[in-house]
């Protein structure tokens, strides 16, 4: 974890001028950890002035399957021995067959609710990922250690959640993307452009086809205001484009971390900023602001 301002400078432990905390999930077995989301619960005399903070990600097991992984306390407690296996929860989704998934992510977190993916097969980076059979996306509660699938209402087979923020009228709205199986098969051109990616460039589990933005009950999954986007808004000239996160940043505006191939092999990222309307719904185009190719977001 990094804790601090993002910006230019750098010290011993890495790049930027705040503070890095590294750290494993204390499960028997763990070969690997990964952080994909936090939340700050309180504040206290932490690092940047922070108490507790709520966690989720991934951990490996020496099976080769992945689980995801949830804790709950201070940023001192996540290397202290004594304290960290009980703020630790460990977790396999169930998949649409109920059977344990192979893969299990557990991606973003906001007002007490996670959201992510599960898989009976791995991701790769060659045709689609995260559109296989068996994978599907659902909401996490960590009080009950349990999932809630998410329903839509679209025309879309396979869907991504890796975005979850809570709203001021305690409303949920999230972020990933939505591909259907024959808009996955259907992409020649991304057998010959994707294998010249790295597996660092894309997260394994994220999903071909387009952005979306959605309104979610967590109680029940189920989705609503579902909106779909494609890089500059121009569908011509996008093989994908995938949303990473979501943050409000006031005045109706959403700002959407995102990846994207577009039809020429050229990977971009940076940040979509999306309007809500005055009815509820979600601006049929979005704002994108491109990084330079080499900046990872999440």
């Amino acid at each position: 974890m990094y804790v601090g301002a993002i910006d230019g400078k750098s010290t011993s432990a890495g790049s930027g001028s705040g503070q890095w905390i590294n750290f494993n999930v204390p499960f028997t077995g763990a070969t690997g950890t990964s952080c994909y989301g936090a939340d700050i619960l309180s504040p206290g005399k932490g690092p940047g002035g922070i108490g507790n903070v709520a966690l989720v990600g991934t951990w490996a097991n020496s099976s080769g399957s992945i689980l995801g992984f949830y804790y709950q306390g201070s940023l001192s407690q996540l290397n202290d021995a004594s304290a960290a296996p009980s703020r630790f929860k460990s977790f396999q989704a169930i998949t649409g067959n109920n059977t344990p998934a192979k893969y299990t992510y557990l991606h973003s977190i906001d007002g007490g609710y996670t959201v992510g993916n599960f898989s009976t097969v791995a991701g790769y980076i060659g045709l689609f990922l995260n559109s296989g059979p068996g994978s599907g996306s659902y909401i996490y509660n960590p009080t009950t250690n349990s999932q809630t699938n998410a329903v839509y209402k679209d025309q879309y087979t396979y869907h991504t959640l890796f975005g979850i923020w809570l709203n001021k009228d305690n409303t949920y709205t999230v972020s990933g993307g939505g591909t259907t199986s024959d808009l996955a098969l259907g992409y020649s051109q991304a057998s010959q452009k994707l294998p010249s990616l790295s597996q660092k460039a894309l997260p394994q589990d994220a999903a071909f086809g387009r952005g979306m933005l959605a309104d979610m009950d967590p109680l029940t999954g189920i989705a609503k205001n579902e909106k779909y986007y494609n890089y500059q808004n121009d569908p011509s000239n996008q093989i994908f484009t995938h949303f990473q996160g979501i943050y409000y940043a006031g005045n109706g505006v959403y700002e959407v971390p995102f990846d994207t191939l577009t039809s020429s092999g050229k990977l971009n990222v940076g940040i979509a900023y999306i309007k809500r309307q005055e009815n509820g719904t979600f601006s049929d185009q979005a704002l994108w602001q491109t990084f330079p190719a080499t900046t990872a977001v999440h």
